[in-house]
């Protein structure tokens, strides 16, 4: 009978030691948020529209706001970040962040702009153009996720440029502003395509659970499950379990990359 206890034990004691050493130094304070969606479906990376009100009065409770990225000034600012660019941002997070003051950086996915996706197994509204002109006019930053949200790391250096530097002029000449940062899609980098996102020009790269420096910024993901008091773990208190989960989702994502590599999307 003491069989289950010690192996639940040995289990929780591996992911202890696994956070201990990789990564109790990824700690952040800026959240990495997907998609705000009331409806069902298979993805752990949305929230729904009454929980992320939620979040944000949470938010509001502790003395805390949200901030785009370089709005960040103090410790009582929040980074707050939207991965993919889907259209839920506008008509969803976007009328809630307004009513609460706070503003957000979102990194779009600069070829599917106005269009259904096609590299996520669901097909799903992105962010129009004049949606996301009408998003900076009012506080939204925007940076890069790259051209076609696909794994960066292997890719030959031709293509490695598009993703990178391709997607980064794409946007600025559609707004007219300067993209300083760049989220890496599903979180995936390496040494080169760190270095190939610093000669680009961009100041800032981010991560999701691990980073180490300025091109590889750790945040905090938010999934489905996520309530304002998980958040109040991840962000104040540094609960490794919080972490050690964020870290168990993230690596789901490879199941989408691997389906990316098996069946290409084709250009339209």
């Amino acid at each position: 009978m003491l069989e289950y206890p010690v192996l639940a034990g040995a289990y929780t004691l591996g992911w202890y030691l696994f956070w201990r050493y990789k990564l109790k130094k990824a700690s952040s304070r800026i959240l990495a948020f997907h998609d705000i969606l009331d409806k069902p479906d298979l993805s752990i990376t949305r929230m729904s529209t009454s929980k992320f009100e939620n979040v944000m009065a949470y938010l509001i409770s502790r003395g805390l706001r949200g901030r785009s990225i370089s709005g960040i000034k103090n410790e009582n600012d929040i980074g707050l970040t939207f991965d993919d660019g889907w259209q839920s941002f506008y008509t969803k997070a976007f009328p809630i962040l307004r009513k609460y003051g706070f503003t957000a950086t979102v990194f779009i996915v600069s070829d599917y702009v106005g269009e259904k996706s096609r590299w996520d197994y669901q097909k799903k509204e992105h962010l129009s153009w004049p949606e996301v002109k009408t998003l900076t006019d009012e506080g939204i930053e925007i940076g890069s996720h790259s051209a076609n949200h696909i794994d960066l790391r292997g890719l030959n250096d031709d293509k490695l440029e598009y993703e990178i530097i391709d997607s980064k002029k794409m946007i600025e000449d559609k707004i007219g502003r300067q993209i300083k940062y760049f989220s890496y899609p599903f979180g995936r980098f390496d040494r080169r395509v760190k270095e190939a996102i610093r000669k680009a020009g961009y100041e800032k790269a981010y991560a999701l659970s691990i980073g180490d420096d300025e091109y590889s910024i750790a945040r905090q993901c938010i999934y489905l499950y996520d309530t304002p008091y998980s958040i109040d773990m991840k962000l104040n208190r540094g609960i490794w379990i919080e972490q050690c989960k964020d870290y168990i989702n993230n690596s789901l994502a490879g199941g989408t990359i691997t389906l990316r590599k098996l069946f290409p999307v084709k250009k339209i």
